[in-house]
């Protein structure tokens, strides 16, 4: 299987060969996905489910999006014995699946999960991507909630819940296709977007982009993609490589204070200026423009619906309206989320898992309540603990207090000296490794600072513990 930019992780099929395989398929093979429970994956397989294809899937545990997906009616394999492979006509791989596992069969069409997700968009004439190294699923929701109440009907596909109910899936109608896209082994290279968002830029997934300089390249590839780029050019990583994007691509900018005369106009329809407090005033033009206040905390909401509004007015939506959906859209999940109270603490969670993710709540915190929050985190992967290690202390050491579960391994092996114990021995005073909000509740000190959750992995554990605790009070 080679990647059609180096490396064995994409099986380079052709779009269209995965279509006619499909087609041949359905009604009467079957599609198996191996890795079936991650939320991606989850997404895709009950996609083709609905469309009428036999889906089955295999994984080795039950967590993520196992539940959902059974309750669609998908067979969940646990045994590669249980496996019929004369009735699989496709195998669709999740990139967290190592190379060489017996499941991905060279006597059988496979490929991996970003190839079929090209393969299948192609249908839709409108086809959105977002991508950046943070707040992907957050823009992709906003975008899918907007858009819905804007009277469209996308078929959206993100990486977290998309807050109407359904997960990370959303069937509409053969217009508009949403999706969120990752970096991640160069897998947004094998989508097909009419439109993109590009959010921003940073040194991520240090397992496979060695230096930041891959991580531009593989920008660069992306923004040849697709007919319309718009990208965030007040962000440091994006504003890096703004002289290398090709001509369909365009800025938008944060301005602290809007240039009332620019001598040479420049090439985007789209400008704002700060306001304080969360709010901001978006403009389409010199005369057109609206003021809004976002519902998610901090500059992130600030950001994030600055790209969701300037991507609406770019399809042509009148800006007015959608700044007033915008505004009344409920705060998204997983992004500085409000809980509840343990005690007289708030408890909040954020997926935050970058040193600049872990920055920006923690600052959004202190600005909130007046003092740094005490942060609950949970690693994710050795490489990007070791490799972003002087990041992640610089950032956690702006928290009152840490707590540190164990590194989440995902789809890697330990690296010697890269724990959480390691770790935590540069952080602030009293910073500790826990494994269960027992733990936690019994270290914590007494204070009315903010409580945040920050990660996924063994935390989800910790924040059904905590949520299930007496001194836990939920929000109203």
């Amino acid at each position: 299987m080679n990647s059609r930019f180096g490396g064995m992780f994409h099986s380079n099929t052709s779009p269209f060969l995965i279509r006619d395989t499909l087609l041949y398929a359905k009604g009467h093979r079957f599609i198996l996905f191996v890795g079936i429970c991650g939320t991606g994956m989850s997404a895709l397989a009950r996609f083709l489910h609905k469309k009428g294809h036999f889906v089955v899937g295999y994984d080795s545990t039950k967590s993520g999006e196992y539940d959902r997906i059974v309750s669609s009616g998908i067979v969940i394999f646990n045994s590669m014995d249980e496996i019929d492979f004369s009735k699989i006509a496709l195998i669709v791989y999740s990139l967290a699946i190592p190379q060489g596992h017996p499941l991905i069969r060279e006597d059988i069409p496979n490929c991996s999960r970003a190839e079929l997700l090209g393969s299948v968009m192609l249908d839709y004439p409108i086809r959105i991507a977002v991508a950046g190294t943070h707040g992907k699923s957050t823009v992709t929701s906003l975008l899918h909630r907007a858009l819905t109440a804007l009277g469209e009907k996308p078929t959206t596909m993100s990486g977290a819940d998309l807050g109407d109910g359904n997960g990370p899936l959303a069937i509409g109608d053969s217009k508009v296709f949403l999706y969120e896209c990752c970096e991640y082994k160069n897998s947004f290279l094998y989508t097909h977007p009419t439109h993109a968002l590009l959010l921003n830029l940073d040194h991520d997934h240090t397992d496979f982009f060695p230096t930041i300089h891959e991580v531009k390249t593989s920008f660069l590839r992306f923004a040849e993609l697709s007919e319309k780029v718009w990208y965030f050019a007040s962000d440091d990583g994006l504003s890096s490589i703004q002289a290398q994007m090709p001509s369909h691509a365009h800025p938008y900018y944060l301005y602290d204070e809007y240039p009332e005369k620019i001598d040479t106009p420049p090439p985007f329809g789209v400008k704002m200026r700060g306001e304080g407090k969360g709010g901001y005033t978006f403009y389409k033009s010199e005369t057109e423009s609206i003021s809004l206040t976002p519902t998610i905390l901090g500059d992130v909401g600030i950001f994030n619906t600055l790209a969701a509004l300037t991507l609406l007015s770019d399809l042509g939506y009148d800006i007015t309206s959608s700044a007033k959906i915008l505004e009344r859209l409920p705060p998204i999940a997983r992004r500085i989320e409000l809980l509840g109270r343990i005690g007289n603490a708030p408890l909040y969670y954020d997926f935050a898992h970058h040193p600049t993710e872990i920055r920006e709540t923690i600052s959004t915190l202190a600005k909130r309540y007046g003092k740094a929050p005490v942060v609950v985190f949970a690693p994710h992967t050795y490489t990007r603990t070791r490799d972003l290690w002087d990041g992640f202390v610089m950032a956690l050491s702006l928290a009152t207090l840490v707590f540190l579960c164990p590194i989440t391994p995902a789809r890697e092996s330990p690296i010697p000296h890269v724990t959480s114990e390691n770790l935590v021995r540069l952080l602030p005073v009293g910073s500790r490794v826990v494994c269960t909000a027992e733990d936690v509740i019994e270290q914590l000190p007494l204070t009315d600072a903010p409580i945040v959750l920050m990660g996924a992995g063994e935390l989800t554990k910790i924040q059904k513990e905590l949520m299930e605790m007496q001194t836990f009070i939920p929000i109203s």
